[in-house]
């Protein structure tokens, strides 16, 4: 029958759901199927599963950048967002920005997008271990750092020790420093 076809359809390829009648687009269990193979998907069941947090859940674990297209009030829970950027730390940019100044959302999000710190909030963007965590993977995130750590020497040589071309978003400050700049 058509609905046993539908979910073997979106389990092997999600986007399927995009052929599918608008009765079966607007069923639970395929709707769900479909997001759990691609996240993208979302955007092409029914209005009305769009608001489901079950579905929304699946979305995001499986495509962290549907974040953007869920309904705000999700963008602000916290179990959605860690699953999001869990899965795509880029996608720290469309969560509440409650969540961009959480600690632990911010730390996983660096941990799989070091450039996700760009998407911190400002007080975040002043806390040295997540400045550290973002520059270990990449000397570049120092860009993001707060005026204040980025005028530290020792995260500015970590900075530039992982990755040369990060010294152009050190502070001027330390430019001229030239104990700094032999030392670097």
């Amino acid at each position: 029958d058509d609905f046993n076809f539908a979910i073997d359809a979106v389990k092997i390829n999600g986007f399927f759901i995009k052929l599918l009648t608008d009765d079966l687009k607007d069923n639970y269990l395929i709707a769900k199927e479909a997001v759990k193979n691609n996240g993208i998907v979302y955007i092409y069941i029914s209005e009305n599963l769009k608001l489901n947090e079950e579905i929304i859940r699946e979305a995001v674990k499986s495509n962290g950048i549907i974040l953007e297209f869920i309904p705000d009030i999700y963008k602000n829970n916290y179990e959605i967002v860690k699953l999001a950027v869990m899965n795509d730390g880029y996608s720290l940019k469309y969560c509440s920005e409650e969540l961009k100044d959480n600690n632990e959302i911010v730390e996983l999000a660096i941990l799989n997008d070091c450039y996700a710190l760009e998407f911190a909030s400002d007080r975040l963007k002043n806390d040295r271990k997540l400045i550290e965590l973002a520059i270990n993977q990449d000397g570049m995130c120092i860009r993001f750092a707060s005026n204040e750590l980025n005028n530290d020497i020792e995260l500015a040589l970590k900075a530039i020790k992982n990755n040369i071309t990060s010294i152009i978003y050190i502070s001027n400050n330390l430019k001229k420093n030239k104990d700094f700049i032999y030392e670097a």
